[in-house]
């Protein structure tokens, strides 16, 4: 199987942020101890201080993994700026398998590396 990443269309990004504050605020919680409420908020709003636009927000790239077929098989959010000065990378599957991960994770890895080169081409915005 070979995956491709392509950059998320704006028209993409309600639902994917639906299901990242999901999974996000049950980690908090299950995490911290907290009431699912109050790790919902604390989710949403540290979300929506790193993707205030979200996927034209300087320095945040959000790409969709797809498989052959063009069906998704994960998401690859890249950090390049961040409030707290943080880069970081997080890789969310749908269908994960080790191949799709391993491709994944490399290319990921493609992606933070040419950005650092002052690649352009990289966000879906301009």
């Amino acid at each position: 199987m070979t995956v491709t990443l392509r950059p998320m269309a704006a028209a993409e990004f309600p639902a994917y942020r639906e299901r990242l504050l999901e999974a996000y605020s049950a980690d908090i919680a299950r995490a911290r101890g907290l009431p699912a409420g109050s790790a919902l908020r604390q989710a949403t709003q540290q979300t929506d201080e790193l993707l205030p636009h979200g996927v034209c927000t300087y320095g945040q790239l959000l790409f969709i993994a797809v498989d052959d077929t063009g069906e998704p098989v994960g998401l690859l959010w890249l950090a390049t700026h961040s409030p707290d000065g943080v880069q970081a990378g997080w890789i969310h599957a749908s269908r994960w398998t080790k191949p799709t991960g391993a491709t994944v994770t490399a290319a990921s890895s493609c992606c933070y590396l040419w950005w650092k080169a002052g690649g352009a081409g990289l966000r879906p915005c301009g």
